[in-house]
């Protein structure tokens, strides 16, 4: 009985350990894995929304590269919780 409480316990700790907000650069990597891995299987270019700033994009290649891109000022704004074109 002993060892199964024990094979439990960490599980279980470890389920509830982490209550606190996600890491944003947990959330901008697992956004880039997913964008290159759907860019990789459609065979087409794909943004990674996440990394979108005011002044930046960033794209997954269909080859795995990503590309930058940035600009001397702000092209969009969030509004809403979406970016919209300036």
């Amino acid at each position: 009985m002993v060892a199964f409480a024990l094979a439990l316990g960490p599980a279980t700790v470890a389920a509830h350990a982490d209550t606190s907000t996600p890491d944003p650069a947990t959330s901008l990597e697992q956004a880039e894995s997913t964008a290159s891995v759907q860019a990789a299987v459609t065979g087409e270019p794909v943004p990674v929304e996440a990394a979108t700033t005011a002044d930046s994009t960033l794209t997954a290649q269909p080859d795995g590269s990503f590309t930058r891109r940035v600009s001397a000022q702000p092209e969009r704004l969030k509004r809403d919780g979406q970016w919209v074109s300036t």
